[in-house]
């Protein structure tokens, strides 16, 4: 098999895609939990442990090549693996991936941006890691990263965080802004949202302090469907404190009465989704008018940003309703 014509092609079909090159589309198929089913340990001949190992890496191929077809490079080579015991302290080996690796991830990630979206890339994301290197606090901060987002260590039966948000320092000194999302493994599980919605952000508030200065962001619940309360926010806040709050519906923003809050962050309107010519909502029922459909405005001493969002309601159309990601860059002027 692995002398076949196809493999050849295949290989340098992966080379061409790994160097960003124009390809058709790789697939790659990994049938993970369901090997059990598909080649069963009881079809297995060999008797000792070791031998059962290399046989059922042997047959895997064969299933590959005769039934899965897809673009899998079947190699002459056979890898035998080190002998290797492991005393339970620190990462297994096979979790440790090479300096290099880490920036070629970092190298090609950015590229890609550049190239195909015009975009540099500022934040990583680490969405399942089995362990984080000491020292990649450094290499991100070298690679022009300024914000890194992962899911696991899960608190608190992995490892305890600092918190959801926090500074992650590496042993030369180089920090970054880490996010541990408290939403499940992959931040998009209902009882994790749920949870982060009665312990996060909703009804609370987080500050960030550094320089002598403090940011307080907190959050309100869903002004129709919810129960929207804003003094938990406001508790313990200072007048020189900056207060950004985070409320889904921009009506709530007719709660708010010079009391201290200085950034409203909205969304809920998907910028009017139907619009003419983004200048009209003839579906936004909105009963302050339509400058909640989406746009900057001030409102008791605060100002408001109302963003397009980039998703739809009852029906998947937006029509002159351009999908937007809000970047808001906050300035000290003292």
């Amino acid at each position: 098999m692995a002398s076949l014509p196809i493999m050849a092609e295949r290989r340098a079909m992966w080379k061409r895609h790994n160097a960003l090159q124009r390809v058709r589309p790789m697939i790659l198929v990994f049938p993970e939990g369901s090997w059990g089913e598909l080649l069963a340990q009881s079809a297995l001949k060999c008797s000792d442990e070791k031998a059962r190992r290399v046989e059922w890496q042997l047959r895997s191929r064969l299933y590959y090549h005769e039934r899965l077809r897809d673009d899998m490079v079947i190699e002459r080579e056979w890898v035998v693996g080190k002998a290797i015991k492991h005393t339970g302290w620190g990462l297994e080996p096979k979790n440790i991936p090479s300096t290099e690796a880490f920036v070629r991830h970092c190298l090609y990630g950015k590229r890609y941006f550049r190239e195909h979206l015009g975009a540099d890339v500022v934040t990583g994301w680490n969405v399942d890691s089995f362990g984080h290197a000491a020292g990649l606090p450094q290499i991100l901060k070298k690679a022009g990263f300024t914000s890194y987002i992962f899911f696991r260590p899960t608190p608190p039966h992995e490892r305890e965080l600092p918190g959801p948000v926090f500074w992650w320092e590496g042993p030369d000194g180089s920090r970054i802004i880490a996010c541990r999302p408290p939403a499940g493994e992959a931040g998009s599980s209902r009882s994790g949202m749920s949870s982060l919605a009665s312990g996060g952000m909703v009804r609370r508030r987080r500050p960030i302090e550094g320089g002598g200065s403090r940011i307080r962001i907190g959050g309100v619940d869903d002004y129709i469907r919810g129960h929207a309360v804003l003094e938990p926010v406001l508790a313990e806040t200072n007048e020189s404190d900056l207060v950004v709050l985070a409320a889904h519906n921009p009506a709530f923003v007719k709660n708010i009465t010079n009391n201290g809050i200085d950034l409203v962050l909205s969304g809920h309107t998907h910028g009017g989704q139907v619009t003419f010519f983004g200048l009209w909502a003839p579906f936004f029922h909105f009963k302050y008018g339509q400058r909640y459909r989406a746009s900057v405005f001030e409102a008791a001493n605060a100002t408001v940003i109302v963003s397009n969002g980039v998703g739809t309601t009852y029906v998947p159309i937006r029509f002159f309703a351009e999908p937007e990601i809000n970047v808001i860059e906050l300035e000290n002027e003292l």
